[in-house]
Formats: C-alpha cells, structure tokens, sequence
C-alpha cells in the first residue's frame, strides 16, 4: 500500500526508534524489531499482511517459519478445563496508560495461581523439551495479557530460537526464527501492531518504558503472593504424618467394624443353620401316623413349626442387616484407601514437579 521499510525507517527516526532487526516470511516484513534511542527499550512493530511491506538487505533480516498453533493458543487439553479468566485479570493488573504515562494502581488480588493455560502448538521437527517450554510461554502470556488489555500494546515472548506472540484480537502466533538463539533465556518484548503505532507515535516511547516497569511490578507483586502461597502449601508438610495416623486410624476403624460385623454374621449364620436343622427335625418327627394321634401331632407340629420360622425369619432380617452393614462400611473403607492412594501419587507427582522447579531456579 505504498510503504517500504525505508519510509518506515524515516518516520521511526523522526520519533528516535531505529530499526534493529526484521522478521520475515516469503520477503515481506512481518515484525520488526525497534530500538528507542533514548530509553534503550525495544519494540516490535507488527506489520499485517495486507500492507506488504518488503524486507531489506539494508536491514539485518531473520526469516520467520510459521508454527502451528491455534486461534487461541490451545494445546494441552489438561490445562484448559477450568481456567477463571475474571480470577486471572485481577491478579494481572492492567497497565493504565495517559498523558503523565503514570502506571496504573495497583488492585488487590485474591487466590492462587491458575491451572489452566490456552496454549497448543504443533511442532514436529522440535524435541520434546522445547514443546514445553513453548506451552509454558503460552500459559505466561495467557496470564500476562491482562497487564496490557487495553493499552493498544500486546506482547512477545522470545526463547531460543522461537518466538511467541500475542496477537491484537488476544490470540496466539508461534514462529521460529532462523540464525537466532537467546541462550535459553526468555526474554518479553512489547509490541504494538502498525495501524495502532500511528496513534501512540508520540507517546510511544514513554510508554514501552512504563509498560515494562509495569509488568515487573506485576510479576514482582506475584512472586510474593505465589510465594506465601507456596509457603503456605509447605506449612501441610509438617501435619502431613499426622493426617496420615488420622487416615489410618480411620481405616483401623472400619476394620474393626468389618470384624465385628463377621463375627457377629457367623453367629447368625450359625444360629440359620441350627433353625433349619431343627425345622428338618420336626418334620421328621411328626410323621403321619394317622388316627386321633396325628390329628393331635399335627396341631404340635404346626405350633412348632410356626414358632421356628418366626425366629428363622427375624434371624435372616438380622442376617441381612449385618450384610448391609458390611457393605456399607466396605464401601467407605475402600472409597478412603482409593481415594489416599490417588491424593499421595498425585501429590508425590507435583511435589516431584515442585523441587525440580526449585531446583531449575537455582541454574538460571
């Protein structure tokens, strides 16, 4: 539409930024990285498609491959279920930009961390260490883009050779870029799109510089309120042999109710067995022998017989309330056992996780 990066490069000059780097694909200018003389901050400039600005030799060149990722960055579909966006603006807080560029004060925000995170890629040709560093990015940026939600600025992420990218409508590009490598350090960069650039030109150097400042407040005031967190979290440590006597007691309980119970069931089962036999043994000893006798017998008969099937029937109500006891206490005590078991390795998997990301902290 008329422009070229040399046009570009005069008018940047005339607001003190000097181009520093371009990224591009098929020889048109997709960022380009700018550097603000008097503050020494850099900016990347997002140049959309329907612009074509080409690249230029004059220029230090990176070409960009397109990563796939979807609109909205997703990835993992395990980090995505229960994000509380509302939770996250708040602990986030927008960087409020005006004439004084005074940054924004601060909210209080409640609760802990999110679990969630909308961050896919697909990256065949990358090792499996590099994938989850990028979904890592992703998540970050998911949480850091409440900082700058209405500023008309948005962010990137660079590591090693890729570079991840908030998009205007708040979704997410991953690229990698050819003959770059940071050293494995991430390294956030604000950027604003060409059409937005025109109506920030006069601020815009105050801005990135604010912006920045804002964000290591932000990340400055989470690290403390992640860190009581966690301390708080470690505080369990120390009950965490007696909530295990607690849920052992628990369980030595039902497994004394299931022997009492048994015990009890054998008896009853028992005294079944002992009914029944004497049921038999009646039957057997009124015998039609006819005559005024057997008239006689069969009214004794029937005297005993009705009393032993009463008390036959009260032991099997008996008999069946004990077996549903049983069960019931059989379902509590297996619900616990699966339920500690599935608490302790999920607990032992994320406390793994936990020290191995101390452990990473002390390497950076």
């Amino acid at each position: 539409m008329g422009l070229s990066v040399n046009k570009l490069a005069k008018l940047l000059k005339s607001k003190e930024f000097l181009i520093k780097n371009i990224y591009s694909i098929s020889d048109l200018c997709v960022y380009v990285e700018i550097l603000h003389i008097n503050s020494g901050e850099n900016l990347f400039l997002y140049i959309p498609s329907k612009y074509e600005i080409a690249s230029s030799e004059e220029y230090n060149v990176s070409r960009l491959h397109y990563l796939e990722v979807d609109e909205y960055g997703n990835v993992a579909k395990d980090y995505t279920d229960d994000i509380d966006n509302e939770e996250l603006a708040e602990k986030y807080d927008e960087i409020e930009l005006d004439d004084s560029n005074d940054i924004s004060k601060e909210e209080d925000v409640e609760e802990y961390l999110t679990k969630n995170y909308k961050c896919p890629v697909s990256l065949k040709e990358s090792n499996k260490e590099d994938i989850n560093e990028i979904k890592e990015i992703f998540r970050q940026l998911q949480r850091l883009k409440y900082c700058v939600k209405n500023t008309g600025y948005k962010l990137c992420i660079l590591y090693k050779y890729y570079l991840c990218c908030l998009k205007r409508d708040e979704s997410y590009e991953c690229y990698s870029v050819e003959n770059m490598n940071i050293n494995n350090r991430r390294r956030i960069v604000v950027s604003i799109d060409l059409e937005t650039m025109y109506d920030k030109m006069n601020n815009m150097g105050k801005d990135i510089v604010n912006i920045r400042k804002g964000i290591y407040k932000v990340l400055d005031k989470n690290q403390r309120r992640h860190v009581d967190s966690l301390q708080k979290m470690m505080e369990y440590k120390a009950n965490f042999s007696l909530l295990s006597t607690e849920v052992m007691n628990e369980k030595e309980k039902y497994n004394n109710y299931l022997y009492k119970l048994d015990s009890m069931l054998l008896r009853v089962v028992n005294s079944e067995n002992n009914m029944l036999e004497d049921i038999v043994k009646i039957n057997n000893k009124y015998r039609d022998e006819g005559g005024i006798k057997t008239l006689h017998n069969d009214i004794e008969k029937s005297n005993l017989m009705g009393m032993k099937e009463r008390e036959l029937h009260n032991i099997r109500e008996t008999k069946q309330e004990i077996i549903s006891n049983i069960i019931l206490v059989k379902s509590k005590l297996e619900s616990l056992s699966l339920k500690i078991d599935q608490i302790c390795f999920d607990n032992i998997v994320m406390m793994d996780k936990i020290i191995k990301n101390f452990e990473y902290i002390r390497k950076i």
